[in-house]
């Protein structure tokens, strides 16, 4: 071939060069960043498969004042006995994420912590806490941890101690007012801990109506709103057991200590039923 047709031989060998002028190499879009993976296998995992944190559940039941029957946590009477509280604990690895090394339980219950078995993914446990005399709300929460160190969420399960409000009528005042005629007179409020939207009763002629709630609920809850027949007597407070403390042999004095709120009036409603509403909590 003449030496005019013949192809000119590139100096550099026949390596491709491509200009990065303005390329931004610090995000993580080099296949071999810092070395880290070994094969494009591992490239795509570290940047298209999200290892995720494991989760976790917890349930939580109790035997009450020495029953066999556990039922589920919830409010309760104050003064009640927990025979035996029963934590179900649960951790589970997500898919394409590591495997489970330990599920932890916090708050009292025994075991606290529990270690996996290597290739553990999915793993329930139980824990259990015993004779507690009931008197403030308590909460046991669970935490998953994977092989990597990895955290779950921190779920938790709470019971809660409850007393109610007392409504009625009666005609006795001031010190008259004991937690006997109290317990004997007037009604218990449906729900725990929450004071009454209204109450409807049917005083007889020489009767107040009475509206009892713990002073820890504040005084506003004791103004009856849309009424003016009405004497909050604020300075006069009671101490009322509930079944579960006086079963339980806790001291009145260590009981519950209610307002007394009464109408000015008596025989409000003429012998036909009487309603008025209770001020929110403040």
């Amino acid at each position: 071939m003449a030496s005019g047709g013949m192809r000119k031989m590139r100096s550099d060998g026949g390596k491709l060069r491509i200009d990065v002028t303005g390329r931004n190499f610090a995000y993580p879009t080099q296949f071999n960043q810092q070395h880290k993976y070994r094969n494009v296998q591992e490239f795509v995992q570290a940047f298209l498969v999200v290892e995720l944190p494991p989760l976790a559940s917890i349930a939580g039941h109790f035997r009450l004042n020495g029953s066999t029957t556990f039922v589920a946590f919830g409010t309760i009477e104050r003064g009640t006995i927990v025979s035996e509280v029963r934590i179900t604990a649960r951790g589970q690895s997500q898919v394409n994420s590591p495997d489970l090394a330990e599920i932890m339980i916090n708050g009292g219950a025994s075991p606290a912590s529990t270690l996996l078995e290597a290739g553990i993914r999915d793993s329930t446990v139980y824990g259990s806490d015993t004779a507690l005399l009931l008197n403030t709300p308590k909460s046991y929460n669970v935490r998953a941890k994977d092989v990597k160190g990895v955290l779950s969420n921190n779920p938790s399960a709470t019971w809660g101690t409850g007393v109610k409000a007392y409504y009625g009528f009666g005609n006795v005042t001031g010190t008259g007012i004991t937690e006997t005629w109290v317990r004997t007179n007037l009604t218990k409020h449906a729900n725990f801990n929450q004071h009454m939207g209204k109450v409807t009763v049917t005083p007889g002629p020489d009767d107040y109506i009475l509206y009892l709630a713990p002073t820890a609920w504040g005084e506003r809850v004791f103004e009856f709103l849309g009424s003016d027949q009405t004497n909050p007597e604020s300075l006069t407070r009671v101490k009322v057991r509930t079944d579960a403390e006086i079963a339980n042999g806790i001291l009145q004095a260590d009981a519950t200590e209610y307002f007394v709120i009464r109408s000015l009036g008596q025989g409000l409603g003429n012998g036909s039923p009487y309603s008025f509403d209770i001020g929110t909590i403040g």
